[in-house]
């Protein structure tokens, strides 16, 4: 088998084993079934069943807060960043 082969086979092996561990990674209790999203190719989407979208105009997000580990080599975080 050729490295040009080879290539883009590992690469979707790679992309393959990082969505199942991501999808056991334990962080989201219960996680729904994402579908394609027809309006952003690519992207997959989750909708509440019974929820409206257009009975909303705004959304509210909380500021990112990022830890820094105590063991991590990288402490320059700037809060304004």
């Amino acid at each position: 088998m050729t490295t040009k082969r080879l290539i883009p086979i590992l690469g979707a092996f790679c992309i393959l084993i990082q969505s199942a561990a991501a999808a056991d990674s334990g962080f989201i209790e219960s996680m729904p079934t994402l579908s394609p999203d027809a309006d952003r190719a690519g992207a997959m989407i989750w909708n509440k069943p019974g929820v409206d979208r257009a009975a909303y105009n705004k959304i509210m997000m909380e500021p990112v807060a990022i830890f820094v580990s105590p063991e991590s080599k990288h402490k320059d975080l700037d809060a304004e960043e």
